[in-house]
């Protein structure tokens, strides 16, 4: 396990949080904030290095990141450091992370930069569009057999239709699909049933997406 802890900044999830002080500059204009904010919330260049290092020479099963603001310049350093290499993984999963310091653009090559068949979001704030984009919904469609998004603030509801469809589709045999708000109707639900492939069993209001060739071997 590796991990980092940004001394500065008491988690949000702990109980027992530490409290530290802070100066707040006076008549600090809102881009002087907004960068100080960036500094602060970004970690030293050490810690990236060491990331692509431990990925070098180690599989990774998880990279989880937890009580995490992700900065811009925390993509910039994380793409700087896998230069054209992507970061295999099992599994991406987020938790309690903040998305205001870094554009839904940066965001979206954030999560393109990692080669994994599993994606989970939770207690997520700050979201503007972030989840939504575009690429981020075809990486995720095209490429895992597993999402789980969920507790996501502002809600997210573009998982729709089109993007349920896309999901069945991929060339994973076992799918799991867990979502706390989307506008997938059950004309699409209907239509995955009616694949032969596929069975669909609902077990407390959540979808679990089953190949039938697998179900039949176990």
């Amino acid at each position: 396990m590796f991990l980092y802890v940004d001394a500065a900044q008491p988690t949000i999830s702990s109980p027992s949080a530490i409290l530290v002080p802070v100066c707040f500059p006076q008549n600090e204009s809102d881009d002087e904030r907004i960068k100080r904010k960036h500094q602060m919330h970004t970690p030293p260049q050490a810690l990236f290095d060491r990331i692509a290092t431990c990925f070098e020479h180690a599989v990774v099963d998880t990279f989880r990141i937890r009580d995490f603001r992700i900065t811009d310049e925390c993509v910039e350093k994380l793409t700087d450091v896998f230069k054209n290499r992507s970061i295999q993984c099992g599994a991406l999963k987020m938790k309690f992370c903040k998305l205001s310091y870094v554009s839904p653009e940066k965001f979206s090559t954030f999560i393109q930069l990692f080669n994994t068949d599993s994606v989970s979001m939770a207690w997520i704030r700050g979201n503007n569009g972030h989840i939504s984009m575009p690429a981020i919904m075809k990486t995720m469609c095209d490429d895992c057999r597993a999402i789980d998004i969920c507790s996501v603030t502002p809600a997210v509801l573009v998982h729709d239709n089109q993007f349920f469809r896309s999901f069945l589709r991929n060339s994973h045999s076992h799918k799991i699909l867990r979502l706390d708000n989307c506008s997938v109707n059950n004309a699409a639900l209907l239509d995955a049933i009616q694949v032969k492939d596929f069975l669909i069993q609902r077990h407390f209001r959540k979808y679990h997406i089953q190949h039938k060739s697998q179900a039949n071997n176990r």
